[in-house]
């Protein structure tokens, strides 16, 4: 019998119309306010990354037939314009989005935007170039400007200053703010001169977080939340909060307290991360932050003692791997202190001496030497090191180096998923890396096997076995689909792979012999065919699927598709990037069933969808978990490789209770995580809805992308 599970009802409040409320009514030119239509988002950023978005602030539909976008370029008055699509209309309270064709992926899904514009448009605009929304009473007879970005007759250089920023028109973005009812035609009083008579708040190059969903005055009654707090100095503190704040509140020292007993200066706003300045920190010292009193723009007040903690600064700044490794000649002869975990222990690839390799937090590594063996550099310690930054021909070396350990036996470091296309492209060298092609050739040259590898484009790379490592190659020969993980080290030029450890060969199937399916690395939105080939003559074949967090399989009846070999196919259709496939088959002859793989349904083959671009992805079952029952639930989440996730957890109050992960991922990849219901301090956590929240950061760019998803800790009835 199921259990019936008894777990906190969160209620939402319904918006209740009346049939006569419910009509559709579009504003005709005698009840509209022409200026309750205005432009509440402009994005100017790097390269074509530029878009618009209207909002309608009427509370009810507006025909857009009648409007019309102007355009000045360097100053020289008004001189094209760009008219809606035919019939186009704008509901109450939403948005009006344009951006160019060019705009990177990464930053935005051109499918959530109204128009996508090729060159020139609107939107292909510098920050020199004013733009103004117009308004025609008459059918375009005659037309009355009702809200303005820039001066037309006015060339400002680079761009225009907004609240206080210079060039704030040029690589950047601007929001209007949520108290903002209508358009404004007076540019000046508009920009402002400082971030409190302006309209518009300004955000940094590239920021697309808030398009195509503006808050307008009034529709917003979600109070902010702290996402984070990080001590940036022995005497600053930073805290980023869910939403852009009121910068009154947000700057008012009285509305934050830190305890144990630290003073707090000053608080400086920017967007919705306030720099608290405060009395000197004790090194690692754990801090717990209360905010109260602060708002955000339209209003909505914190969650009254809201908390969350923090560690003192521990003062000392390690050097990066990445840095080190992206700007050599920068360092070369310089003394680094770095911090990270051996991926290749001393005596593997090299007897009698230091020749080892570690990895740190930025995802890259780099080779120790020295010539004499350090014992204590051992495969998963977390070790400190000192030494000089060396260039040996095409190797990066810290050499003399300084050794202390800080802990064993760590987990490895997430490996880079290195495609065999991108093997001159790409420098990874030092770093941990995955890969997986077919044995073309195989033969021994100078104290090792090199392992040839190449994929269906005939792109190739060298597997380097040396014969310190005692891997034994006899298992793997020319015609083996071949997975190697292993650290980069770069020979002729040319980037190869260097295994240390039995464990990092393997066979790169996820599927049995005699299943495939096309394409072989799909992608989001792509149906995948499976085929399965077998000698015998089945009656029927059934393929069960699933997703890893659905509960249920589905059901594909196969057809034969080739009489000559006996293949059969079925289709299973597109899922979103980053979901993982499971599935088994069922061939039925007579009364006999084979199962593929043998041991299904508790054996399954898989396969995932590729990510392609800076995604949040977080999956989690739909259902209760009891972990008094000592049940955990299995969160998925990931993202491309290279950024940094952050997952966190919070109350229904949106109060922080745990950090579970944060690192940087390696290689674009879903990593599962299995919550046994429990907080920082190992205590379960009492009944009711949980609310897990992902964050994903771009190291080189800061771009940000978050997903939230629901889960509940319930208990059976008894």
């Amino acid at each position: 019998m199921k259990a019936i599970y008894v777990f906190l009802l969160i209620s939402f409040a319904a918006l209740c119309l009346s049939a006569a409320d419910s009509v559709e009514t579009v504003l005709n030119s005698s009840e509209r306010d022409e200026s309750n239509l205005f432009f509440s988002e402009y994005i100017e950023g790097s390269s074509n990354n530029k878009a618009l978005e209207i909002y309608n602030a009427s509370g009810l539909e507006i025909d857009l037939d009648n409007f019309r976008i102007n355009q000045a370029v360097n100053g020289g008055g008004w001189q094209y314009q760009h008219y809606f699509p035919a019939g186009a209309t704008l509901a109450a309270d939403d948005v009006w989005v344009i951006i160019t064709n060019q705009v990177e992926s990464s930053l935005f899904d051109p499918a959530d935007a109204d128009e996508v514009l090729a060159y020139p448009s609107v939107v292909h605009f510098n920050g020199n170039d004013a733009r103004s929304l117009e308004y025609s009473p008459d059918g375009g007879s005659t037309w009355t400007i009702v809200d303005v970005i820039g001066d037309p007759d006015e060339d400002p250089g680079s761009g225009w200053q907004v609240a206080g920023v210079s060039n704030a028109t040029y690589d950047h973005t601007l929001i209007r703010k949520s108290s903002v009812t209508g358009g404004n035609t007076n540019w000046p009083s508009s920009a402002g001169t400082d971030e409190t008579n302006s309209e518009w708040i300004v955000q940094n190059t590239n920021y697309f977080d808030n398009l195509g969903m503006h808050q307008g005055s009034g529709d917003d009654e979600t109070p902010p939340v702290i996402t984070s707090a990080n001590a940036t100095s022995s005497t600053s503190v930073e805290i980023t909060f869910s939403e852009v704040l009121d910068d009154v509140t947000a700057e008012n020292t009285n509305n934050y307290q830190i305890s144990p007993a630290l003073s707090i200066t000053s608080a400086v706003l920017d967007g919705n991360d306030v720099t608290l300045t405060t009395s000197q920190q004790t090194e690692n010292e754990t801090y717990t932050l209360i905010v109260n009193n602060v708002e955000d723009l339209a209003g909505n007040e914190i969650e009254p003692n809201s908390q969350v903690e923090f560690a003192g600064y521990g003062g000392f700044q390690y050097d990066s791997i990445a840095d080190i490794q992206d700007n050599t000649s920068s360092y070369e002869g310089q003394s680094v202190t770095i911090k990270g975990i051996v991926t290749i222990g001393v005596n593997v690839i090299q007897t009698g001496r230091t020749n080892v390799y570690i990895q740190d937090n930025s995802g890259r590594g780099i080779n120790i030497y020295d010539s004499e063996p350090i014992l204590t550099l051992v495969r998963g310690s977390e070790v400190e090191i000192t030494g000089t930054v060396t260039q040996y021909y095409d190797t990066t070396e810290i050499t003399d180096p300084q050794v202390t350990v800080l802990s064993v036996n760590n987990p490895e470091p997430t490996p880079y998923d290195l495609d065999l296309a991108d093997v001159g492209d790409i420098d990874l060298e030092g770093t941990l890396m995955r890969v997986q092609g077919v044995i073309y050739e195989k033969y021994y040259a100078g104290g090792g096997m090199n392992l040839n590898i190449r994929d269906d484009s005939n792109n190739q790379m060298t597997i380097r076995v040396w014969d310190t490592t005692g891997i034994d190659t006899d298992p793997y020969p020319e015609g083996f689909n071949l997975q190697a993980i292993g650290v980069g080290n770069v020979y002729n030029n040319m980037l190869q792979l260097v295994p240390g450890y039995d464990d990092q060969l393997s066979e790169a199937q996820d599927v049995e012999e005699g299943v495939t399916y096309e394409p072989s690395t799909p992608t989001g939105g792509e149906d995948i065919t499976v085929y399965f080939t077998d000698l015998t003559d089945f009656d029927n074949v059934l393929m069960y699927w699933k997703t890893t967090i659905a509960e249920d399989f589905n059901t594909v009846e196969m057809e034969l598709s080739d009489t000559a070999d006996n293949t059969w196919s079925g289709i299973i259709p597109g899922q979103k990037e980053g979901t993982t496939v499971i599935f088994y088959l069922e061939a039925y002859s007579g009364e006999e069933i084979t199962y593929v793989p043998a041991g299904a349904p508790a054996e399954i083959m898989s396969f995932s969808i590729a990510i392609t671009s800076l995604k949040a992805i977080l999956n989690v079952p739909p259902k209760p978990f009891n972990p008094y029952a000592g049940e955990t639930i299995t969160i998925e989440f990931g993202s491309q490789g290279g950024v940094k996730v952050i997952l966190r957890i919070y109350d229904a109050e949106g109060k922080l209770v745990f950090t579970p992960q944060n690192f940087i991922l390696n290689s674009s990849d879903v990593v599962k995580y299995e919550w046994n219901g429990r907080d920082k301090n190992h205590q379960l956590l009492p009944l009711g809805l949980y609310i897990l929240h992902l964050e994903v950061i771009e190291a080189d760019t800061g771009n940000k992308k978050t997903k939230k998803a629901p889960v509940v800790i319930g208990a059976p009835l008894q």
